[in-house]
């Protein structure tokens, strides 16, 4: 549903909350191997970062934003957002000579991803997340970074979850096992998760 005059940062994440129910569809256009997003800022804070998934005119995005910031207080304007959300478009990975080294567990995920048999069951039978929370210390380096969709294996249920495999693009460092899916909200309240609550007020129809 689009709501007229709203940014579309704030669209694109309400879009992707009712995208990412449609399991065909969001079949479909990961199936086109949109798996990568390269963030080149840096270090953006000293926060933890949240990050959301957007989906706007047929793209798929990931917006960054330090925790700090994701209150309530930040989100006064439908047709402003604060600026220190930054988005980053969905693309095939780009061959690059030097590429990271990354573990052998960090490549079996991304591997996992790229199996369109493994991914599509995967979506399929489970839930598809709004947001992911990063620690901070995946910015601290203040330099650009590359962002994997994976597969990782939930060590509670032997069963693959979504995940995000960060790595630096420098070549030294490669950060993995560090997002956190969410919801469930198992150590943040959901209330620290302002932006999410903001764009479903937002899609509520008005009284």
């Amino acid at each position: 549903m689009q709501i007229k005059n709203t940014h579309w940062v704030y669209q694109s994440i309400m879009d992707w909350s009712k995208f990412s129910e449609n399991r065909s569809s969001l079949i479909k256009i990961l199936n086109q191997d949109l798996d990568t997003f390269y963030f080149l800022r840096g270090q953006i804070s000293k926060d933890d970062v949240h990050a959301y998934l957007g989906f706007y005119k047929n793209q798929l995005f990931i917006h960054f934003i330090p925790s700090s910031v994701d209150c309530l207080e930040s989100f006064f304007d439908e047709q402003q957002i604060p600026k220190e959300i930054y988005s980053c478009l969905a693309c095939k990975e780009i061959p690059q000579l030097d590429d990271p080294i990354e573990t052998e567990d960090g490549l079996k995920r991304i591997a996992n991803w790229r199996n369109p048999e493994i991914r599509n069951k995967v979506i399929e039978s489970s839930i598809f997340y709004n947001a992911f929370f990063i620690p901070n210390n995946n910015f601290q380096s203040n330099m650009p970074l590359k962002v994997n969709f994976a597969l990782k294996e939930n060590v509670n249920s032997n069963e693959l979850q979504v995940d995000l495999v960060l790595s630096n693009l420098d070549g030294r460092q490669d950060f993995l096992d560090t997002c956190r899916p969410v919801p469930p909200f198992k150590y943040d309240q959901e209330s620290s998760f302002a932006l999410l609550l903001y764009v479903k007020k937002l899609g509520k129809p008005q009284e």
